[in-house]
């Protein structure tokens, strides 16, 4: 079942019709504004663009009833948002800026991936303990997998063949076989994992501890914890450098930002950024990385040769998730449009 889109009209034979296409005036129009970062903001309901160029919020796209994680196809022209109280998700045409569709999904979702072909979105449905698997094409729940107690991240491996997920309240990490939909196992982790997010190799998942202060590193291979890194107060969210060499990691006990070199599995520096912060996603590039501060109700842009904010923008009411949709660029280099990816929050 497709509830039908926001104007008010339903999709072809009641489906998502769920296009990568771009709007090609459309599309010129929001490019000249330089690149585009999505900000969920929970208690106004909506999306806010942000065009980091200008440093500025430039629209607002209206969604479902708390909006908490973010995730993009992989051509960047579809934007999922999960909406954790009214139990769908909102499919964006993200050079149209508005809502196409509205996705039923499990009870009380809290994040979402998207297989890399684009083919598929896993959403954890912490209120119902399964993830609900959404075929885009059809654009539906097609399967359920049952998973741990309050799942709330995931995270599909690059070849796209396992998904991982976090299991908040039972401590551990569901390992998910995409090609038939069925749970393999758990990896026990630390007390209250949040996220679960791969490296850009696929060697490992890391997952963030909130109640324990840790992060478990899972060997992809091998299926169990090869390393505990203890971190600050209540980490929420990771992010890597394009080639894995860095970590950037949220702190909600110390409203900060943790730069973790990847191979020493140590923190190197601490980024004071705003209140409570949740997401963390990084530039296409590594030129740039953001936080969304959900109790500042702000951005933070993070600088990563110089390790230091750069800029601070005001989005909406509790911002608990963002994605960079379209590239950063630094003098010099193209880089391609598309990007992953956000977090929920309790």
């Amino acid at each position: 079942m497709v509830i039908g889109a926001d104007d008010g009209t339903q999709g072809d034979s009641g489906s998502l019709a769920l296009s990568h296409g771009r709007v090609d005036g459309a599309s010129t129009a929001r490019r000249e504004r330089g690149p585009i970062v999505y900000v969920a903001n929970w208690a106004t309901n909506d999306i806010a663009v942000v065009d980091v160029t200008a440093r500025q919020v430039v629209t607002t796209i209206p969604v479902g009833v708390n909006p908490v994680a973010l995730a993009a196809a992989p051509d960047g022209a579809t934007a999922y948002v999960v909406n954790a109280n009214s139990d769908d998700l909102s499919v964006i045409d993200v050079a149209a800026e508005r809502v196409r569709s509205r996705v039923p999904v499990g009870h009380r979702p809290f994040s979402a991936d998207v297989a890399p072909d684009g083919s598929r979105v896993y959403v954890a449905a912490w209120g119902a303990n399964v993830i609900s698997i959404i075929d885009v094409v059809e654009g539906a729940v097609v399967a359920t997998a049952k998973v741990g107690a309050k799942p709330n991240g995931v995270a599909i491996t690059p070849e796209g063949i396992y998904v991982y997920v976090a299991n908040h309240n039972s401590n551990d990490v569901t390992v998910i076989e995409t090609a038939s939909n069925t749970a393999l196992g758990r990896v026990a982790v630390g007390r209250g994992p949040r996220r679960v997010v791969m490296t850009p190799d696929g060697a490992a998942a890391w997952v963030t501890n909130w109640s324990a202060g840790s992060i478990s590193i899972i060997d992809t291979v091998t299926g169990t914890v090869s390393y505990t890194i203890s971190v600050d107060p209540y980490p929420c969210d990771v992010a890597f450098s394009p080639d894995g060499g860095t970590a950037y990691v949220s702190s909600q006990g110390t409203d900060s930002l943790l730069v973790i070199a990847g191979s020493a599995r140590s923190i190197i520096k601490r980024v004071r950024v705003g209140r409570q912060p949740t997401t963390v996603d990084i530039a296409l590039d590594g030129a740039w990385v953001y936080v969304a501060n959900a109790g500042s109700n702000d951005i933070s842009i993070i600088d990563t040769t110089t390790n230091e904010v750069a800029a601070t923008i005001r989005v909406g009411g509790s911002p608990f998730a963002l994605a960079a949709l379209q590239p950063v660029t630094r003098p010099g280099r193209e880089v391609p449009a598309a990007r992953r990816v956000e977090e929920g929050h309790r």
